[in-house]
């Protein structure tokens, strides 16, 4: 399966994943969650996405990490390309053909490359309903500009307190995608130079 596809089914992401400060007992541990991560000025994350594809009956895993902020800027980084968006642009890096693309920043969630951002805007974009609440919640798309995002996924957290543990859900080839969230952190700040792209000089830049 070819990389870049699958970085763009991706919109996501067993997590280390502490609250600090559970304000209400009474919350519901993943509105608890949702709530914290729409606060957040900054979110890291370490992921694997593993795509089952029944058309060709393989399953792709990859690995992968993400910087996130609240204004529309990320950082993607896969094994064979990089995703860089300072706000303004989107850089696409593909290491194997030494080649980025440079196209004009739309909306979040307009191009590909923003998949990840939902973990930003869960409430914003998903009505979150609870299947076995502290455990497992069915999220169905409210906003439907968001064409390039899953029009519903299945979020499971885990531990006391509660941590994401993975999403699920079908991308628009019908294969099933798994979002293993291996690591998240709000407490660490998103420095401009995350946002800068580091190409070689010798990288062949196409600006669309």
């Amino acid at each position: 399966m070819n990389t870049v596809s699958t970085s763009s089914a991706i919109v996501l992401l067993v997590a280390v994943l502490m609250w600090p400060g559970s304000a209400a007992s009474e919350q519901d541990p993943f509105d608890g969650l949702a709530t914290q991560l729409s606060r957040a000025a900054c979110i890291h994350i370490r992921f694997l996405h593993i795509v089952e594809s029944q058309i060709f009956n393989d399953v792709d895993s990859l690995p992968g990490s993400a910087v996130i902020d609240q204004n529309g800027r990320y950082r993607i980084e896969l094994p064979n390309d990089e995703f860089v968006c300072d706000g303004t642009f989107i850089h696409s890096y593909s290491r194997p053909n030494n080649q980025v693309v440079i196209e004009k920043a739309g909306p979040a969630g307009s191009s590909a490359r923003h998949d990840l951002l939902f973990l930003a805007h869960l409430k914003d974009y998903y009505d979150i309903t609870p299947v076995d609440t502290g455990s497992t919640y069915r999220l169905t798309m409210t906003d439907s500009r968001q064409t390039t995002l899953p029009d519903s996924m299945v979020a499971f957290v885990t531990g006391n307190p509660a941590r994401l543990d993975y999403f699920d859900y079908f991308d628009i080839n019908e294969d099933r995608n798994r979002l293993i969230i291996e690591s998240l952190s709000t407490e660490r700040p998103c420095h401009d130079s995350l946002f800068a792209p580091t190409w070689p000089d010798s990288v062949d830049r196409v600006k669309l």
